[in-house]
């Protein structure tokens, strides 16, 4: 789809990415020193300490709530439920691997806290910490509005490249190109984060890091470049509409050199580039046209056919009128003329 949408890459289009590559570049850098030294756990009677690279933590029975752990699919992880000192309650996961399976862990932990609470440690009271209302639910509907408008801009990027007549060859404004990319961008990066703080927001089953970051990363693929990708396309449209609009520009048929062809799942096509700074355009072509692409004196170099097409111009815009369905054994190609419409080509 990203493909399909992109037929015009720019800067723009790989930027959108580069939030999401450099924090996995940093993520992975702050890995190395938990490699360097192992997690470790200590129990006494202060506490729960856990060490990760090179920070250590401790949390007094005191703040301890409970101790639960929960199956994955490759195993399980242990947590626990905590209150932080500003009130509000918090989890943590030990999902590091420690000595011994996780029900021993837990069992290890659960006694712990038991001799804690029989020695005076007081279990830590939430009932007068505020919550804010439906933490969850708003985070699911702050995810829900983005991914509603993306919704209706992909229904509406599926209409209209099924039923739109016309397709511009010339650049569009970089201005309209960039700044719809990144609104695109911007919606699935909403996404993204609403997807984060839904997880985020059940105090009493946290999310583990590792599933975070995956959802940041699958998030930002799923979402931040195709809506960039869709953003690129709308601008194309609009460029498309917005310069034609009201006007009667006559039709002109025109020679564009062929410069590549291949297959796909519907067909074959065959692309044309009669404006290097707008990208190549890609047009059906009858497998007999195929055939006759391959067969040319130089493969997988059709220099020498042209693709004619009917276009309108108003002013410096150009824009082509897309060929309609192709039989199998249609015949649109032809030799090129000595001069060909290229403006770089001729």
């Amino acid at each position: 789809m990203v493909l399909t949408l992109g037929r015009h890459f720019d800067w723009t289009f790989f930027a959108c990415m580069l939030p999401l590559e450099a924090g996995l570049v940093v993520w992975m850098v702050s890995l190395l020193p938990k490699v360097a030294h192992p997690p470790a756990l200590r129990i006494d009677a202060t506490g729960l300490t856990l060490r990760k690279g090179l920070k250590e933590r401790t949390w007094q029975w005191c703040q301890i709530d409970a101790f639960y752990s929960q199956a994955l699919q490759r195993g399980a992880m242990v947590g626990f439920r905590w209150k932080a000192d500003f009130g509000n309650p918090q989890g943590t996961w030990l999902n590091y691997p420690f000595p011994g399976d996780t029900a021993a862990i837990l069992d290890r932990l659960t006694t712990a806290l038991a001799a804690a609470r029989q020695a005076g440690a007081h279990s830590p009271d939430f009932s007068a910490v505020p919550q804010p209302p439906h933490a969850m639910a708003r985070w699911k509907r702050r995810t829900n509005i983005p991914l509603a408008i993306l919704g209706i801009v992909f229904a509406a990027f599926v209409v209209d490249l099924n039923t739109a007549g016309t397709a511009l060859l010339t650049p569009v404004s970089p201005l309209l190109l960039s700044g719809l990319e990144m609104l695109g961008a911007g919606l699935g990066m909403l996404i993204t984060v609403g997807m984060i703080g839904f997880q985020r927001a059940n105090k009493d089953r946290p999310t583990p890091t590792s599933v975070l970051v995956s959802t940041t990363l699958v998030g930002g693929a799923a979402f931040v470049f195709p809506g960039a990708a869709l953003g690129g396309y709308a601008a194309w449209r609009l460029g498309d509409i917005t310069t034609f609009a009201g006007k009667q520009a006559p039709l002109v048929s025109k020679n564009y050199r062929i410069v590549n062809f291949g297959r796909f799942k519907q067909g074959f096509y065959a692309e044309v580039e009669p404006f290097p700074t707008a990208g190549r355009t890609r047009l059906p072509v009858s497998g007999g046209d195929f055939a006759r692409l391959i067969a040319a004196d130089h493969p997988y170099e059709a220099s020498v056919y042209c693709y004619p097409v009917m276009v309108q111009v108003a002013g410096r815009a150009v824009r082509m009128v897309k060929p309609s369905f192709v039989g199998q054994q249609e015949r649109l190609i032809a030799s090129c003329p000595l001069k060909t419409d290229d403006h770089w080509a001729s």
